[in-house]
């Protein structure tokens, strides 16, 4: 156990800026040092290990004196954004800072758990991402981004095929809700409201699940399998999934509520794209239909 973990735990409060649980001790800010008995100078809290009766004081004037000292340096030049570029650009506000520094460190199950808190199908993300973080990513100063899209990619590649996830029990009294479409925002709402211990039932009108993701994006920009398969980690959360149920042609919200639901999450999505041209049809829409197998062949020259 590290010193500072012994701190924490008796609620002695200590300035830190780089120690995190999930994180190896890196001892870059130096804030949290401490006085040793038998040591010749102060020394980080989160680097050294804790031993029975150990001598040490972690609250003098000489410490916090050197701690002023220390974040005035870092003042000296601060940039005033502590929450990183390439966080504040990302949709989902993912912790890339920590989920690259535990790839580099090795821990791959927690980078991929710490990428799954604030997007849960990190696979389809990691191959239809815009990449706002790299466009923001301060090496860009230097030579080029980050490829932190494609170490999202890596890591949850590695792990989501093997992953189990750990489930949430269900709250008391019991809490249910409907959701309404299985595409990206019906998943993730399934997701995170099984997270908090609520029974979620998902109603979906076609035979797969994944929405447009599996019914319009082309299989080489992205696998329908990995789709699929994202979805299915979902709901191996207990999460219970009714297919080929259309929203007023199998059941309304009347009868939502009547089977007792106490909310309702409606995300059947926007699936008409905006004509350019009269006569003409819409790019998802053509994708779509042509998935569904109700175009069976085009003829003609195609714009």
């Amino acid at each position: 156990m590290k010193l500072i973990e012994k701190l924490k735990k008796e609620k002695k409060d200590i300035p830190h800026l780089c120690s995190e649980d999930f994180l190896s001790p890196y001892t870059s800010c130096w804030l949290c040092i401490v006085e040793i008995e038998g040591e010749k100078r102060p020394l980080p809290s989160c680097w050294y290990e804790y031993k029975k009766n150990l001598k040490f004081k972690y609250n003098t004037d000489e410490l916090n004196r050197i701690r002023k000292e220390i974040l005035s340096l870092y003042l000296s030049n601060h940039f005033a954004d502590c929450i990183a570029p390439c966080k504040e650009a990302c949709p989902s506000r993912i912790d890339i800072q920590g989920y690259i520094r535990l790839i580099r460190e090795g821990k791959y199950l927690e980078a991929y758990e710490l990428i799954r808190k604030r997007c849960p199908i990190p696979r389809v993300i990691g191959r239809v991402c815009p990449r706002f973080c790299e466009k923001e990513c301060y090496r860009n100063l230097i030579d080029e981004p980050l490829r932190i899209n494609d170490l999202k990619r890596f890591v949850s590649d590695m792990i989501a095929p093997t992953y189990i996830p750990k489930t949430v029990p269900l709250k008391k009294p019991r809490i249910r809700v409907a959701v309404i479409g299985s595409g990206p925002a019906g998943v993730s709402c399934a997701y995170y409201l099984r997270r908090n211990g609520i029974e979620v039932d998902i109603y979906e009108k076609e035979e797969k699940a994944g929405g447009l993701l599996y019914y319009a994006i082309p299989d080489f920009r992205l696998d329908k399998e990995i789709v699929l398969d994202e979805v299915e980690l979902i709901l191996k959360e207990e999460i219970r999934i009714f297919y080929k149920k259309e929203w007023g042609r199998d059941f309304s919200i009347e009868d939502l509520f009547e089977k007792g639901y106490r909310a309702i999450f409606i995300a059947i999505g926007s699936p008409k794209s905006k004509l350019v041209m009269e006569g003409g049809i819409g790019s998802l829409e053509f994708l779509r239909d042509y998935n569904l197998g109700r175009i069976e062949k085009i003829e003609g020259n195609v714009i």
